[in-house]
């Protein structure tokens, strides 16, 4: 039986190539988002995930995305079989990890790589005209399933030129990371929005990440 084992798991790495990824890693999902809407995969078991704006009178809009659901799945990619397996456990008691594994048939990485291209064309596309939100989530940031429509800076309305000074001393640090490096100085930059509630403050932020096309980081300082 060992020997058998040994022969099995030489086989598998002369003729087999996989590659794995974490939830932790972008090209995750990316992943998950190209295979919920591909024409090229057809899964029978899946998992759900919505998400939904309720308003003040009780209506509500929502949205589904069905994906793979944890175990073993297969589909083709342009004549090559695809072997997905997805594994969900908690990562040191209380973080939930989930880890995707995807087998082809040779030793060629082409497939894998047009594949990984593909999605992350289609995810980072669809997404062109959205801002992403992550939140903290322990050790690590958690994205949120919904993403928010990209607000125009021009509709937040900020007292004098705060909103003009405030980004264009973003748009000088960005273009400065290389400054940053070659001195040794850690690169990073800090802004306190004050005033009540109601004056701008979230709204600012928004529009100013969609300006400069970052994602949004929430931390509960509570937490």
């Amino acid at each position: 039986r060992a020997g058998w084992r040994v022969g099995l798991d030489l086989a598998k790495r002369r003729w087999l190539t996989t590659i794995e990824m974490t939830n932790k890693d972008p090209s995750y999902g990316w992943l998950l988002d190209w295979m919920s809407q591909s024409q090229k995969v057809n899964f029978q078991h899946m998992s759900v995930q919505s998400s939904a704006i309720i308003r003040c009178n009780e209506k509500h809009a929502s949205s589904f995305q069905l994906t793979p659901s944890p175990g073993r799945h297969f589909f083709f990619y342009h004549g090559s079989f695809i072997l997905v397996n997805r594994k969900r456990f908690t990562d040191r008691g209380t973080d939930l990890l989930e880890t995707m594994e995807l087998t082809t048939i040779g030793r060629s990485q082409a497939t894998m790589m047009q594949l990984l291209e593909e999605s992350m064309l289609y995810s980072t596309n669809k997404e062109a005209d959205k801002t992403v939100i992550y939140f903290n989530s322990g050790n690590q940031w958690t994205r949120f399933h919904s993403t928010r429509r990209k607000r125009r800076l021009e509709s937040v309305i900020l007292g004098g030129t705060k909103k003009e000074r405030l980004l264009r001393d973003v748009k000088q640090f960005l273009a400065k990371g290389d400054e940053y490096l070659s001195l040794g100085i850690p690169y990073r930059r800090g802004y306190l929005l004050h005033g009540p509630p109601g004056c701008g403050k979230s709204s600012f932020i928004y529009a100013l990440a969609g300006e400069v096309e970052m994602a949004i980081c929430v931390l509960n300082l509570s937490n």
